[in-house]
């Protein structure tokens, strides 16, 4: 079936089923979806002149409108604090027709690399939010004690000053345990953005970051992680603070 001469409205009939397929793990057929990604990044002029305006504004928004929910759907609510997930969404896509305007612009070969690097762009951007505002990670077993809630209890609880000096003692001893920047980083990632071991890989090969001299693997990390907690757990300030909490 020749896709390039479908028209956009089957095209993205096609390309909604055929996602929904890839993201239950069934065969699907991505080419009525990069079909519609190469309408949308289609230049005015020949040549692909990055400054030039793009030419199919119906395909963009089509491609925006189906893959929009693709992104609020890796946006770990979670992981964030009085965001609006609207203007997060909006700084996903951003990112992207910045790069797909850059010199090097955007060629996707499966619909699989273009959700990898949807998914990568939202989860660059989550960090970017998180470092923009410098709001700082929390382990786990601390986060219920930051979280806003209904529950009168929880409220006094957050409300105790003496629980919210553990709160701020404890990331200042993880920060003094923690000394060097990516192993800090890569500690908040995990348990800040609460990033997969996958995700924190990805983002720091994209950056262009290496571990030992290697390219960062989600094994990696998943091992430096691993150090990292004992590190912490041995800590008897560390065991004092979550034990007087």
């Amino acid at each position: 079936m020749d896709v390039e001469n479908l028209p956009l409205s089957s095209l993205e009939a096609a390309c909604r089923r055929e996602t929904r397929q890839h993201l239950r793990g069934a065969p699907s057929d991505g080419r009525y979806c990069l079909e519609i990604i190469r309408r949308a990044m289609l230049r005015s002029v020949e040549h692909s002149d990055t400054r030039a305006p793009y030419s199919d504004s119906v395909a963009q928004e089509a491609f925006v409108q189906i893959y929009t929910e693709f992104i609020k759907a890796n946006i770990n609510r979670a992981a964030l604090y009085k965001v609006s997930i609207d203007d997060l969404v909006q700084q996903v896509w951003l990112r992207f027709w910045q790069a797909a305007g850059s010199e090097e612009g955007l060629t996707f070969t499966s619909l699989e690399k273009a959700l990898g690097y949807l998914k990568l762009t939202t989860v660059t951007a989550i960090f970017e939010y998180r470092r923009r505002t410098r709001d700082e990670w929390r382990l786990s077993s601390l986060d219920q004690l930051a979280q806003d809630s209904d529950d009168e209890e929880a409220h006094a609880k957050s409300a105790d000053p003496f629980s919210a000096y553990i709160r701020q003692r404890f990331r200042e001893r993880v920060r003094e345990l923690l000394i060097d920047p990516l192993k800090y980083r890569i500690f908040w990632m995990r348990y800040g953005l609460m990033m997969k071991p996958s995700e924190v890989a990805s983002l720091l090969r994209h950056e262009g970051i290496t571990m030992r001299g290697r390219s960062v693997t989600a094994r990696m990390v998943s091992d430096e992680l691993e150090r990292l907690f004992k590190q912490l757990k041995d800590d008897p300030e560390i065991r004092d603070l979550l034990q007087s909490d």
